[in-house]
């Protein structure tokens, strides 16, 4: 098989006032706010993650809404998403009656028995 030989990234100059060239912006920010789990950019996107789309055309209402461009960009860490699925979680098991033992019973007994 032949070898394809690569092509450098297509540049459109703009002039500066200092005569330099510059690499074209987008003409608006495309900031969107994710309505529900989903992937852009190879990253997992989750309820309430600020982004930047790359193009207009990537917008779907699947899982976004516009947002102001303005508003800062954010994302949701895996740790964070599950400190705050257990929070809710224990909240609702809260107002259920539920109550958990606590993680280590001080001087409890053994349940597996591996004490004895």
């Amino acid at each position: 098989m032949a070898q394809q030989a690569r092509r450098a990234p297509t540049k459109h100059p703009v002039s500066t006032q200092l005569g330099r060239t510059a690499t074209a912006r987008p003409s608006r920010v495309l900031r969107v706010v994710a309505t529900r789990l989903g992937y852009y950019g190879h990253e997992r996107k989750r309820e309430g993650d600020v982004f930047t789309l790359e193009a207009e055309e990537h917008f779907t209402k699947k899982w976004m809404e516009w947002a102001d461009p303005n508003t800062p960009e954010h994302t949701t860490t895996g740790a964070q998403a599950l400190r705050k699925d257990h929070a809710r979680i224990r909240e609702e098991q809260a107002r259920n009656g539920f109550t958990a033992p606590p993680d280590n019973p001080p001087d409890g007994p053994d349940p597996l028995g591996i004490d004895d």
